[in-house]
């Protein structure tokens, strides 16, 4: 891979202000370091119409924070449109409350040279999370892996590192579709990677979703994806050759 010249990274968000107050000196140290590697490093956070003081810390943020504003849509909705509005040649995805720690960037970028890989995926390890909510994450992962027949081990790890030029053929404009973004790219035939990663307690806040209410809709999810992969064309078929399956074989 040749020198990067930008490295987007894109943080969607709703109501972190608490979180992003914290959040933004972690990156303010982590930066040079992958400035390092890249050129420049901008930071889009996808303010998924927050109503708390989201947009006032981020107007007060440095000038490598990009706030983009959007009504509320969800989480799949803001990641969609953040990365889609990325103008670097490698973008990373990455939480806005504090769970993913932006130290693990620079190691994930430099696998992503080294690996030759389309896409590095995060692995939560020791997650900070409840009980409840780490094995309600395992079935899913089991589920979703038998129905797709994919191999990624932590979907819902939003961390990743990823080619530009491979973002449309694994982030698509769908309801629920920030929980599939690694089992597509595998599917589509790219080369992802797999790493574990750093995890940490939520910072302010609280998850906009209990297990209970997101379990009808993850089911709705999977059923769609499923369909939706049955009738996506081939890299091939669509043109996308170079970026898909063989690429780096």
């Amino acid at each position: 891979m040749q020198k990067i010249k930008l490295l987007s990274i894109v943080s969607p968000a709703f109501n972190e202000g608490a979180a992003l107050a914290r959040l933004i000196p972690e990156m303010e140290s982590v930066i040079p370091v992958l400035e390092k590697r890249c050129g420049k490093v901008e930071w889009i956070v996808a303010d998924d119409g927050s109503t708390d003081n989201t947009a006032n810390i981020l107007k007060s943020a440095p000038d490598f924070v990009r706030r983009l504003p959007l009504e509320h849509k969800g989480m799949s909705a803001a990641l969609y449109v953040g990365v889609m509005a990325a103008r670097g040649e490698v973008v990373a995805a990455m939480d806005a409350d504090c769970q993913n720690d932006p130290a693990d960037l620079p190691a994930m970028l430099s696998l992503l040279e080294s690996t030759g890989a389309d896409m590095i995926c995060g692995i939560r390890n020791h997650r900070k999370d409840t009980l409840l909510k780490r094995l309600s994450s395992q079935v899913s992962n089991r589920v979703r892996r038998a129905v797709l027949k994919d191999s990624i081990q932590d979907a819902g790890c939003t961390l990743r590192v990823f080619r530009a030029d491979v973002r449309r053929l694994c982030f698509w404009p769908i309801h629920g579709g920030h929980r599939f973004v690694g089992p597509f790219a595998q599917l589509q035939g790219l080369h992802v990677v797999q790493v574990n990663v750093h995890h940490r307690a939520r910072v302010g806040g609280r998850s906009r979703f209990g297990i209970l209410d997101r379990a009808p809709a993850v089911v709705m999810d999977l059923a769609g994806a499923k369909w939706l992969m049955s009738r996506t064309l081939t890299p091939e078929e669509s043109g996308e050759g170079g970026k898909g399956k063989g690429a780096h074989e």
